[in-house]
């Protein structure tokens, strides 16, 4: 497994799985979702008041750019790997004027476009919109950037899982070479049993060597198995039984 950054964003790979992490998509698809409710509110005319409805309009528009514009200083954040609560102040602080700039962009543009009176509309609506704003603003950077914490952690844990089972493998295999190679001189005279081990050791290692590659079905891993113990068994003889 391993995490790998690029330009593009993230690629997660466990096993024969791969994912591609990126700010992009899922920057696509945060705003597009959020883009449905106010198309919804707009198709069956359910929020009569036009200057709110003009402030959801434009929202995802606005919240699109402006995540995007702070992208590079929220990484650089994440880098420096606070501790949770410092940096739930920092994300709650610095989201306050990117949700002011935000709101207060929000505003000139629909009143230079004439889609709200210059007339401002009541605090109350503004204050709304604006806190709006902000708490979506946070709830983003902390999805964005806990979410990539999340899958690295998830990739580390894996890798050295990974690298746990290379070592195991790596101490196992060579004891298992040097008993089935004494095996074979032990039967020497019975050449059925010779070919047996034979066979079962070449199968088992190939299979060994493979199995760096990636996960193996379930069916060559039992047939593995078997030429393990059939090994083992030619070796123990009546001490070892199995099913």
């Amino acid at each position: 497994s391993y995490l790998k950054e690029h330009e593009g964003g993230d690629t997660v790979s466990v096993g024969q799985w791969r994912w591609r992490v990126s700010f992009w998509p899922a920057q696509f698809a945060v705003w597009g979702a959020f883009s449905i409710l106010p198309f919804l509110l707009w198709l069956f005319d359910i929020l009569k008041n036009q200057e709110a409805l003009s402030f959801a309009i434009i929202r995802p528009v606005s919240g699109f750019i402006i995540t995007w514009a702070a992208r590079p200083a929220w990484r650089r954040v994440a880098r420096a790997k606070l501790q949770p609560l410092k940096f739930g102040i920092a994300v709650i602080a610095g989201n306050f004027p990117l949700a002011l700039i935000d709101y207060l962009g929000s505003l000139w543009i629909l009143t230079a476009s004439g889609l709200i009176s210059n007339k401002a509309p009541a605090p109350a609506l503004l204050t709304g919109f604006f806190a709006l704003r902000w708490v979506t603003l946070v709830a983003w950077t902390l999805l964005y950037v806990n979410a990539k914490q999340i899958l690295s952690n998830a990739v580390l844990k894996e890798s050295i899982r990974d690298a746990e089972l290379a070592t195991l493998r790596a101490q196992i295999h060579p004891h298992f070479l040097f008993n089935a190679l004494n095996s074979i001189i032990a039967e020497a005279s019975d050449s059925q049993k010779v070919r047996i081990i034979t066979q079962s050791l070449a199968d088992f290692l190939r299979f060994s060597l493979k199995q760096r590659e990636g996960i193996e079905p379930l069916e060559r891993e039992l047939a593995a198995l078997e030429n393990y113990l059939l090994v083992q068994k030619i070796r123990f003889e009546t001490d070892l039984e199995y099913h």
